[in-house]
């Protein structure tokens, strides 16, 4: 039986991945994760010129491998998601998770980790559509959260709070550990 799924959520490409790395870098030995990250599945396809199109068959890749590893799991194991609720597309925001993937996953927590727009400016075009876009994903957090049922917390990266932000989700996920 897995004890815990986890969805965690960040601008695309911005920290989100390495703050949960680091985040388990604390836990080696202590717990197994198995962890499946959005990046694995959104390649060159997510801009392509039919965007729905794409989107449909990456929602399927990110839905059919979370059913395999759920079956895979192992008594006691964990599973994170960790990735992002929309991509920006031509036309505007398209959404990565659905209903189908939520009903499947059945998160227990969402995360969504907060970045300044300094901290990121080298990666980012447009730090008002950034700021847009984060905010957007918190939207998505909060309204995910109430559809599955389950409780969400913002964690704040800050400008250069990669650190303190891994140490705020290592502390969040040991404590939903102890049961």
């Amino acid at each position: 039986m897995i004890i815990m799924k986890v969805l965690i959520t960040g601008v695309p490409n911005i920290v989100e991945e390495s703050v949960v790395r680091l985040a388990l870098e604390g836990m080696e030995g202590k717990t197994k994760f198995k962890i499946l990250s959005f990046s694995d599945f959104m390649g060159s396809e997510d801009k392509a010129a039919d965007e729905l199109k794409v989107l449909k068959n990456t929602q399927k890749k990110i839905r059919d491998s979370i059913q395999m590893s759920m079956i895979k799991a192992k008594a006691g194991d964990h599973i994170i998601v960790n990735g992002y609720f929309t991509v920006k597309g031509k036309y505007g925001f398209l959404p990565v998770i659905n209903k189908e993937l939520l009903d499947i996953f059945k998160p227990d927590f969402v995360v969504h980790i907060d970045v300044h727009p300094l901290a990121v400016e080298a990666k980012i075009k447009n730090p008002k559509e950034f700021e847009y876009h984060q905010e957007l994903e918190r939207t998505c957090a909060i309204l995910i959260g109430g559809y599955s049922g389950c409780a969400f917390k913002f964690i704040d990266a800050g400008i250069d709070g990669a650190r303190e932000a891994a140490n705020e989700l290592y502390g969040l996920l040991k404590g939903m550990m102890v049961k």
